[in-house]
């Protein structure tokens, strides 16, 4: 982000900055604190609730304070309206969501919640933007792809176990293992093969960059993830490498 971004205060979503559409921060955002998510079932007779472990988070809401200033000569009215075209954009799925306050970080946010602005004698206004945000912070460095020689070991700092993309080159048959879970490929006759952890997918990209299904092509009744501390990573077979972009993440 560029030192006016960082003067204003300004936040990313999917590759376009709120700075753009005239979009500033005034203040950090407003974060809340991931709840693990557990149900709570009471028994007739018993006392205490019986605690069930889902095994995730909940998703957070982030709450930014914002400030609408027209650029380039607009009329406030349609820098509004700009603006709020512009959040509604990104109100019907997952995107990327950086700010200057965390740089080395990022979130999956949605803008699905509307927007009440105030203005400021219809030259300026602010509001109140709330985020419903998945409950991981990524870190910037996890998106960053690596070549992996045969038994090597990955460090996980993080307290948390990552689910990493696999890239897979070779032919024929093999397997690869990460930690203790191992992937067998039946037979790879396109290579590159990649295994997604996080959705449990085996694709292959086409020469368009269209995505093909591989699932038929291995077999895996879990897949890999990084946990915290060493993990080691083996390949057999026909496999000649791997590259493994690790995704890390905290809360």
């Amino acid at each position: 982000m560029t030192d006016d971004h960082h003067r204003f205060g300004a936040f990313c979503l999917n590759g376009v900055m709120s700075t753009s559409y005239g979009i500033i921060l005034t203040a950090p955002p407003t974060e809340e604190f991931a709840q693990r998510d557990v149900d709570m079932i009471s028994i007739p007779g018993r006392s205490g609730d019986l605690v069930i472990d889902n095994g995730g988070f909940k998703n957070i809401t982030i709450t930014y304070d914002c400030a609408i200033l027209p650029i380039h000569g607009a009329d406030f009215r349609d820098a509004v309206i700009n603006a709020m075209n512009y959040l509604r954009k990104f109100s019907n799925g997952y995107v990327r969501l950086q700010d200057v306050f965390s740089p080395d970080y990022y979130r999956m946010a949605m803008a699905a919640n509307a927007v009440s602005v105030r203005s400021i004698m219809d030259r300026a206004g602010e509001f109140k933007l709330k985020l419903n945000c998945k409950p991981q912070r990524y870190l910037c460095s996890g998106d960053y792809a690596h070549d992996h020689t045969n038994g090597s070991v990955i460090f996980n700092s993080s307290a948390y176990a990552a689910k990493p993309l696999i890239k897979v080159t070779g032919t024929g048959s093999g397997s690869v293992t990460v930690g203790t879970v191992t992937v067998h490929i039946k037979n790879m006759t396109v290579a590159p093969l990649y295994l997604d952890c996080e959705t449990m997918n085996a694709y292959r990209q086409t020469g368009d960059g269209a995505v093909e299904n591989a699932n038929s092509d291995i077999f895996a009744p879990e897949f890999p993830v990084l946990r915290s501390g060493d993990n080691a990573v083996t390949f057999s077979g026909g496999v000649t490498g791997i590259t493994i972009t690790p995704r890390w993440w905290t809360l």
